[in-house]
């Protein structure tokens, strides 16, 4: 039987390691505890990172990708020359998909698996 806490941090781990070699300093966001019912920054991130003067929010989902809605609108807000939106959606066995919010309300994909 799978743990599904040690799956997603599992794929959080990847997820950092991946943004951290592309050059962004990374750290999770997610609060625990037993009576915490928003765990996500603003109900949607998992981790945040930063590089010179641009900042990123992920969403990191495990082997289907998050509903995107909540994403677009938040990007058509938000999104901008300084701040990015992006879920990372790890695929078991075969690598991630990056989604990219746009403001605009345009997502754009990048496939990295195998």
């Amino acid at each position: 039987m799978v743990n599904t806490r040690q799956k997603g941090n599992r794929s959080v781990r990847k997820a950092r390691d991946y943004y951290e070699e592309q050059g962004w300093k990374t750290d999770v966001v997610e609060k625990t505890g037993k009576f915490i019912f928003e765990k996500d920054l603003y109900g949607l991130f998992d981790v945040v990172g930063i590089k010179k003067n641009q900042v990123i929010f992920i969403q990191v989902k495990t082997n289907r990708p998050p509903t995107r809605e909540p994403f677009k609108d938040f990007a058509k807000d938000y999104a901008g020359k300084n701040l990015r939106i992006q879920s990372y959606t790890w695929y078991d066995r075969r690598g991630p998909i990056i989604h990219s919010f746009l403001s605009s309300g345009k997502i754009t994909k990048k496939d990295l698996r195998k």
